[in-house]
C-alpha cells in the first residue's frame, strides 16, 4: 500500500489502475520525501507514486517544495495546498528516503539556478539524516557536481530515447532481479565527465550510447540515476510532439516506437526494469543499518 500526504490527482488515477493508494501519513511506515522540481508537477507526482505503489511494499510519500519558490506551469495554489515546505535549516521533515527529481535546467550553470544553495544544503543534510537519497537526471548531475566537482558538458545532439544499460556490479542489492542488460529512458542535452569520480562511488550500470547511468555513494547514502526509469509509456512521445510543435530541433526518440514509427505506438520496454529498480530502492529503506 502507498500512502500519500495529500489528495493529489495521482491517488484516484492509480486506484483506477488497480493499485492500492490512499491519502494519509501513518506512523511506523517508511516515509519518502518527493522533492518535485519539475514544472508539470501533476505528471511527475503520478510517475513516482506509480513506481512506489507498484513495489508491493507499504510506503508513505510526502510531497516537498522549497521555501519561497513561485510556480507558473503548475498553479501556486495547487502546490501550496499539497506540498510541505522543505527547509533543512528549519525543522526539516523526518524521512527514511528522499527522491530529488530532474529539472529542465541542464543548459544553465548550476550556480545560476535560483535555488542552488538551498539544494546543496539539502544534499548535505540528506547525507546525514536520510537512509537513501535518489537523485534523478539533472538532480544527479547536480549532486555529482556539488559533492565531487564533476562538470557537465553539452552534447552535440540530445540524448533522447530508450537505451540498453549493462549491469556492471551484479549482486548489488539495487540490481536484484534486473537482467544483465536492461532498457532505460534518457532525455537530456548534457552529460557528465566521470573521469574524476571518487573510488568510493560504485558504478552500477552504463550504456554504450549513454555512458554511466547508475552510481551509488554509500558514504553519502546517495543513488544517482542519469536517466528516467520512472517515465510513463507516453512521456517521450509527449516531449517529441511538443518540440515538433514548437519547431525546436528534435530527433525521433531512439528505440522507442514500434519499428521507429510513431503511428505504431510505443514499446514500453523499460516497465519491468523500472518496477524492479524502484522496488529494490524502496526495500533498502527498510534494511537495518
Amino acid at each position: 500500500m502507498l500512502y500519500v500526504n495529500s489528495s493529489i490527482p495521482a491517488v484516484e488515477t492509480l486506484r483506477a489502475e488497480g493499485l492500492d493508494v490512499v491519502v494519509g501519513q501513518p506512523a511506523g511506515v517508511p516515509r519518502i520525501g518527493l522533492l518535485n522540481l519539475m514544472p508539470e508537477k501533476v505528471a511527475t507526482e503520478y510517475d513516482y507514486c506509480r513506481m512506489l505503489a507498484q513495489s508491493s511494499l507499504t510506503l508513505s510519500v510526502v510531497l516537498l517544495r522549497l521555501p519561497g519558490e513561485t510556480y507558473k506551469t503548475t498553479p501556486q495554489s495547487y502546490v501550496e495546498a499539497h506540498y510541505e515546505v522543505f527547509d533543512p535549516d528549519n525543522a526539516p521533515p523526518a524521512l527514511d528516503g528522499l527522491i530529488v527529481t530532474g529539472a529542465p535546467l541542464e543548459q544553465m550553470p548550476f550556480e545560476a539556478v535560483r535555488y542552488w544553495e538551498r539544494l546543496c544544503r539539502i544534499f548535505d543534510w540528506s547525507a546525514q539524516h536520510v537512509r537513501s537519497t535518489l537523485c534523478i537526471c539533472w538532480a544527479a548531475q547536480a549532486a555529482l557536481y556539488h559533492s565531487y566537482g564533476l562538470p557537465k558538458y553539452a552534447l552535440a545532439e540530445k540524448c533522447f530515447g530508450i537505451f540498453r544499460q549493462e549491469v556492471l556490479l551484479p549482486g548489488h542489492p539495487l540490481l536484484n532481479a534486473l537482467p544483465s542488460v536492461f532498457p532505460m529512458p534518457h532525455s537530456r542535452h548534457t552529460a557528465v565527465d566521470f573521469e574524476e569520480l571518487p573510488d568510493r562511488c560504485l558504478v552500477l550500470s552504463a550504456g554504450l550510447d549513454t555512458g554511466v547511468s547508475l552510481v551509488v555513494d554509500e558514504t553519502l547514502r546517495r543513488v544517482m540515476v542519469i536517466g528516467h526509469l520512472e517515465y510513463a509509456a507516453d512521456t517521450l512521445d509527449r516531449e517529441y510532439r511538443r518540440d515538433l510543435a514548437r519547431e525546436l530541433p528534435i530527433q525521433l526518440p531512439e528505440h522507442y516506437y514500434h519499428n521507429d514509427d510513431p503511428a505504431q505506438g510505443v514499446d514500453f520496454s523499460w516497465a519491468a526494469a523500472a518496477q524492479t529498480f524502484y522496488r529494490n530502492w524502496a526495500a533498502s529503506l527498510m534494511n537495518d543499518d
